[in-house]
């Protein structure tokens, strides 16, 4: 038999590398070759000369980017390649101690970096454990909210902790270590909260689908192995979102955010940075736009300004305001859906421009939408009253007052709009409130600020009096109610004065250009505020929210105390203290409580204006009372101050005038506020209600044969309509209709 060098022979006899079976290698004869009957045999393998082995750096990584460690590696002994086989075989293979201690070193560096990556994970965890939200109990929110379910690990009860998200979470970055996500309550817990977020919030803004937000929640629960950070953040804004209207409603609150709310929204936020980007479904969009929702309702909204940015450019992204690319690419069903979110991000993106006075991102000539149908075929964001005879639908309204909003920044409160002439801005006034006046006309008289709380239940109402109250901020912004040339405003100290121009940003409340109401227009806020207030007090505390409505809240008290102070003798004079005090009580604890600085100094103007217009009335009352003396006699002096004496009285230039002596009388001799702001004369409705001269013409809006071009109108997309050479007149106004 032949014998060859053990380094160049096979492993295995011809015959069993033939048959591809194990040779035990025995000799003279293997053991299979013994049973095949067979010649053993085994060829000897010969290499050419000259041809050096390659070492397979290139399949290892970590030798790819240490070039070093190939080269260390010992070359290989050419002389075997042309060794002639004519010694004995050795007792065994031999390895290259290069290619050994080059392993070694691998296997070295392998190590190490196991090590880096499991010391990571353990002081995440570390810092996880030591930083945990606590509620004042010193329990973790997670605890009070989601209760102990340690026990809830199967898909079904509970369970939402980080190992649970699937590997599409990870897919984009591997090599980033994430920290676990809080669990989310068991299903039997969650179901109910979130059918009644579908029935009372997502009824009237359709964030949501309900049937593509069932199957989410179900695949959460049911399949572990499936979930991501978005679905899981979706989960949270739902259940912030139901979590901000209260059940049961509350008449003692403190105004402060519900920490349940906040935790599930500061859960959604943590992913945030995941979402903004997000535009292979529409779960980024969804939690954007209920993040901005939550975040106008709370104490600090001055994030929503910046995410509503976010979402806007999202939905451009998406490219929902194509209608094209929604009837191409999508079902109706979905096409709607799709519209829904566009509508939902636009009118929050006006509304936040006409609230901070900051400019929108969205462009109406850039919109090829419909507005939202009258009456959609699901019935969603219709509003009813009590007896189902009268609906309309709440979304639609919404975009057109936003449309209004939209409008009003850019005639009269943008950069450019600075430079106009007065008689052009008065122009532009007029035309914006008879457009408001046009939008207010379309609601049916049920749904009126006066009537609205007697024809609807509750979470109707909920949504209707903010509506009505984004009205109401709306009418004040348009007719000047912060100008500097306002009354009232001439009215208060200096100290004051500077306290509210310190508090502008960019001109956000008070406008140095804007002109103060004119008679008409003042008699209209004066009413709107009334209402606005009474509503207010008639409902819920829990259901009045506060600070997204605080603008119409606040401009409504400033206006009543005004109208107080100018016009001590007016006939609801009780009425409106009490509708003040009310209003005051609010402004009390939401100054505690607020965080921003611009309201804590307003404080002061409020509590100043207050002092004076309560010190006007009751030195009016006492004078009148000091006249009624004099004219009856003693017994009829309670039916004379009660009926035509009382009623009929007419302000005077000399009641106010007379205020130096009065104030010494009774006790107000210390107060320098109301000693600057009372020696005033009263403010009637002739030419000295508008400060500085009028232009001319202005007086007499309606003029017929003028004819107006404004350089800020053109194409309104989807709203239709062209205010240019639209003719000043009464007809002319109230024919012109800005939405199909």
């Amino acid at each position: 038999m032949e014998v060859v060098p053990q380094l160049n022979r096979r492993k295995a006899c011809d015959l069993c590398f033939t048959k591809k079976i194990k040779c035990d290698m025995m000799k003279p004869v293997c053991s299979n070759c013994r049973t095949y009957k067979s010649e053993c045999r085994t060829t000897a393998i010969r290499r050419r000369a000259g041809v050096s082995r390659k070492p397979a750096v290139s399949l290892d990584p970590l030798n790819a980017s240490h070039p070093g460690l190939g080269g260390a590696t010992a070359a290989p002994d050419k002389t075997l390649s042309a060794h002639v086989p004519t010694a004995a075989a050795s007792s065994g293979p031999q390895l290259d101690p290069g290619l050994e201690s080059r392993l070694a070193r691998i296997e070295q560096q392998l190590q190490q970096v196991l090590s880096v990556a499991s010391s990571a994970v353990n002081r995440a965890n570390e810092l996880e454990a030591q930083c945990p939200s606590t509620d004042s109990s010193g329990k973790t929110l997670s605890s009070v909210f989601d209760g102990d379910d340690d026990d809830d690990d199967d898909g079904g009860g509970g369970g939402g902790g980080g190992d649970d998200v699937g590997p599409e979470a990870l897919n984009n970055d591997d090599h980033v270590v994430r920290t676990p996500i809080p669990k989310l309550p068991p299903l039997e817990e969650l179901q109910p909260i979130v059918d009644s977020y579908f029935a009372y919030f997502n009824h009237a803004i359709p964030i949501f689908s309900q049937p593509e937000f069932a199957r989410l929640l179900a695949g959460w629960y049911s399949a572990p192995s499936r979930r991501s950070r978005a679905a899981w953040a979706a989960i949270n804004i739902v259940l912030a979102l139901s979590s901000s209207i209260p059940l049961v409603p509350r008449q003692q609150v403190d105004y402060d955010d519900d920490p349940k709310t906040v935790y599930y929204m500061s859960n959604a936020q943590s992913v945030l940075a995941e979402l903004v980007t997000r535009d292979e479904d529409l779960l980024g969009l969804q939690v954007l736009l209920g993040l901005v929702f939550l975040l106008q309702g709370s104490k600090d909204p001055r994030s929503a300004s910046v995410l509503i940015g976010a979402a806007v450019r999202l939905t451009h992204r998406l490219r929902l305001q194509s209608r094209d690319n929604i009837e191409e690419n999508y079902t109706a069903e979905e096409g709607l859906h799709r519209c829904r979110l566009f509508w939902i991000a636009y009118l929050l993106d006006k509304e936040i421009s006409i609230r901070h006075h900051t400019p929108s991102v969205q462009v109406d000539a850039d919109i090829d939408l419909d507005l939202p149908s009258r009456h959609p075929p699901d019935g969603v964001s219709e509003i009813y009253t009590a007896d189902g005879r009268v609906r309309v639908n709440y979304l639609r309204l919404r975009v057109q007052l936003a449309h209004i909003q939209g409008r009003t920044y850019d005639l009269l409160y943008s950069t450019r709009s600075t430079r106009i002439s007065p008689q052009e801005r008065q122009s532009r006034v007029v035309r914006l409130a008879a457009q408001l006046e046009k939008w207010r006309r379309s609601i049916p008289a049920e749904m009126q600020l006066g009537s609205v709380d007697r024809h609807l239940d509750r979470f109707a109402l909920i949504h209707m009096a903010t509506l009505l109250w984004s009205y109401h901020a709306s009418l004040a912004t348009i007719h000047g109610v912060w100008s500097h040339n306002a009354h009232w405003m001439k009215r208060i100290s200096n100290y004051s004065q500077a306290v509210i121009r310190d508090s502008e940003v960019d001109g956000r409340k008070c406008c140095y250009h804007q002109h103060p109401p004119l008679p008409a227009a003042w008699k209209r806020l004066l009413g709107a505020s009334r209402e606005c207030l009474a509503l207010a007090n008639k409902m819920p505390r829990s259901d009045c929210n506060v600070w997204a409505n605080t603008c119409s809240l606040f401009s409504a008290m400033i206006i009543i105390m005004s109208n107080m102070y100018e016009f001590p003798d007016s006939d609801p004079l009780a009425n409106d203290r009490d509708l003040v005090q009310y209003a005051l009580g609010i402004f009390h604890k939401i100054k505690d409580i607020s965080e921003l600085i611009p309201l804590k100094k307003l404080h002061v103007v409020v509590v100043e204006l207050d002092r004076a217009s309560s010190a006007a009335v009751e030195m009016s009352q006492r004078k009148r009372v000091s006249v009624i003396q004099g004219a009856v006699s003693g017994e009829n002096l309670s039916a004379a101050a009660t009926s035509k004496v009382w009623d009929q009285t007419k302000p005077s230039d000399d009641g106010l005038r007379d205020a130096t002596a009065a104030e010494s009388r009774w006790g107000f001799a210390n107060d320098q506020a109301v000693v600057a702001a009372l020696p005033h004369p009263i403010m009637g409705w002739d030419d000295d209600y508008l400060g500085d001269p009028a232009p001319e013409g202005l007086l007499s809006p309606f003029n017929p044969n003028q004819l107006v071009i404004d350089p800020f109108d053109g194409d309104y997309g989807p709203f239709g309509g062209d205010w240019r050479d639209v003719p000043m007149t009464q007809q002319g106004l109230e024919e012109f209709a800005f939405w199909p």
